[in-house]
């Protein structure tokens, strides 16, 4: 297949490199192959070790284009979780022609306007994401061409990333022989995977477990209205066991992960090595109350951050993605903490990802690739970011980049 009819998404996390090689279809993205290697040079989401990691990209992109039996020149690369912020920002502009009728290009005009904001010098943005609209006292418009009035307001989600980590990302694919097509917030690709459009229109607080980072997306009425990152993740649950029981870190991430297998079901005790080689009978109780007090502090930092914008009563659900959504009983945890139903995103892209693989770790590397079929059909039709566009009706009209 040429190079340019695929569509691969890269997730370079703090544990795991994913990379996802598919191809738009009338139906669809159809998945090619899928690769998935464990990082190397990463550490809560930034890169420290650049031949480390790029040795690491390198191989996992051979891999998949491999078993796609296609070359792999571009690539879909997400921003991790711990250097992206969002933040909301309004415009307004005057209509004032006699008719008093708001067009396209006002829509526009007040959308750059919005989105026009100073940023630090270590600051770049990665997406403007249109919100709604305010036509005079009318507010929660969508689209506003043709409607009347004399003030046209719009809200604008403006998600940032760290301007050195994102210059290091580009630079590290690079060095392993490809080229970064686009970047897209890590968050924002995993919830573009796993959630539905029922849940965004309801409202939902997606949370992306990584191993070092977490990251949280809260949708009311399908439009984006929180980003946030956790400077906490999968390892710092795997420390806390390390140290309850005064294992090495290695042990303590391998019972983790069996648990993760087997959904945390089995004896009461587990064997495991000691720092200095001896054989240990392990509670499995006592594991499980280490766990559950650092997912519980996780998610009430969440529900904390929520509360401090005065969201805290907007979720009608929560979905979980990211490997650490495999933890043990983590759904049962967050409908305690957030008070409403909680899922895990097992089976991604709701919206129809052929052959894609299952497991919410998938997440991101999915939404990578969806968020590539929508991005060159906006290219291929010639069609503004910020506009409605074809296949974008589906996916990209709550993911507008403008």
């Amino acid at each position: 297949m040429p190079t340019d009819q695929t569509i691969t998404g890269l997730d370079i996390g703090t544990a795991t490199t994913r990379c996802l090689v598919g191809c738009a279809t009338d139906a669809g993205l159809e998945v090619l192959a899928s690769a998935v290697r464990p990082s190397a040079g990463v550490f809560r989401g930034e890169i420290v070790d650049f031949d480390a990691c790029a040795g690491v990209l390198r191989a996992c992109l051979e891999e998949a284009a491999a078993a796609a039996e296609a070359p792999i020149a571009e690539v879909f690369g997400a921003v991790p979780n711990a250097q992206c912020r969002g933040l909301n920002s309004r415009g307004c502009i005057p209509i004032t022609r006699p008719e008093r009728e708001v067009t396209p290009q006002d829509v526009v005009k007040v959308m750059r306007a919005a989105g026009n904001i100073a940023l630090p010098n270590d600051r770049v943005a990665l997406h403007k994401i249109r919100g709604t609209f305010a036509v005079d006292d009318h507010h929660g418009v969508v689209q506003p061409a043709g409607m009347g009035g004399s003030r046209l307001e719009a809200e604008v989600h403006v998600v940032t990333g760290a301007s050195t980590s994102v210059e290091n990302l580009r630079r590290c694919v690079e060095r392993a022989g490809c080229q970064v097509e686009h970047l897209v917030a890590q968050a924002l690709a995993a919830a573009l995977a796993s959630l539905t459009e029922a849940e965004r229109q309801a409202g939902v607080l997606g949370v992306n477990l990584g191993a070092g980072t977490t990251g949280c997306v809260l949708y009311a009425k399908d439009t984006l209205r929180f980003t946030r990152c956790l400077p906490v993740g999968g390892d710092h649950v795997t420390s806390d066991l390390a140290a309850g029981w005064g294992i090495p870190f290695e042990e303590a991430e391998r019972i983790k992960r069996e648990w993760d297998e087997v959904g945390g079901d089995g004896p009461d005790s587990v064997e495991a090595q000691g720092a200095s080689g001896e054989s240990l009978r392990l509670s499995i109780h006592r594991g499980r109350a280490v766990m559950r007090a650092r997912v519980e502090e996780t998610f009430e930092i969440v529900r904390r951050e929520l509360a401090r914008e005065g969201l805290e009563q907007v979720p009608a659900s929560v979905v979980l993605s990211g490997q650490g959504a495999l933890l043990h009983r983590v759904a049962a945890r967050a409908a305690e903490v957030f008070g409403v139903p909680c899922r895990t995103a097992t089976r991604c892209a709701p919206t129809g990802a052929k052959g894609a693989p299952a497991g919410p770790g998938w997440a991101t590397a999915i939404g990578l690739a969806l968020y590539g079929c929508e991005r060159r059909a906006q290219v291929a039709s010639g069609e503004d970011g910020g506009g409605p566009g074809g296949l974008a009706g589906r996916l990209w009209a709550w993911l507008k980049d403008f």
